[in-house]
């Protein structure tokens, strides 16, 4: 391994300006946010900084420290604060085919990523708070109508099955 030249970095990192740490944003997250960032911001240096559509599934979210249970809100609130971008939504796995979301970090620099700097957005705490309590009820309402979806074709596959046990008999 050869000795890296004076003022160069020999390893992928991630830097922070310190505005971003100072922010009301950045003050807004709690614990379970900032390992969500954590994560994403392992998957940037993976991709060695050259991608702005990062895949991370929630097992990758969880094996990093996440409760299963806290993933979803806490990717929310990370957006809402303007630190990710999600430029796909990932939906259930099945078998050998995968779909994770993909997330874009607002504020990571790279050969070819775009930097927004998104949270920079949140002008104060209850401007930050107003925009969690909204992304919070978005995705309160989006997974209520996910599981109406699911209790609506279980509901159908069980008729499906009673028609085909009259029809059997």
């Amino acid at each position: 391994m050869s000795t890296p030249k004076p003022g160069k970095i020999a390893a992928q990192f991630m830097a922070h300006k310190r505005e971003m740490r100072l922010s009301p944003a950045w003050k807004a997250l709690r614990g379970n946010d900032k390992l969500v960032l954590e994560r994403i911001e392992e998957e940037h240096m993976a991709h060695g900084g050259s991608t702005d559509s990062l895949p991370v599934t929630f097992t990758d979210f969880q094996e990093w420290g996440v409760r299963r249970a806290a993933i979803a809100e806490s990717i929310a609130r990370v957006e809402a604060l303007g630190f990710v971008e999600c430029v796909e939504r990932g939906r259930p796995s099945r078998a050998e085919h995968r779909f994770p979301a993909k997330y874009r970090l607002t504020y990571a620099h790279g050969p070819k990523v775009r930097v927004t700097d998104d949270w920079r957005k949140v002008v104060d705490a209850e401007d930050a708070q107003r925009r969690i309590d909204e992304a919070l009820a978005e995705l309160q309402a989006r997974t209520a109508a996910l599981s109406g979806k699911l209790k609506k074709s279980a509901k159908q596959r069980a008729e499906d099955r009673a028609l085909q046990a009259r029809n059997a008999a």
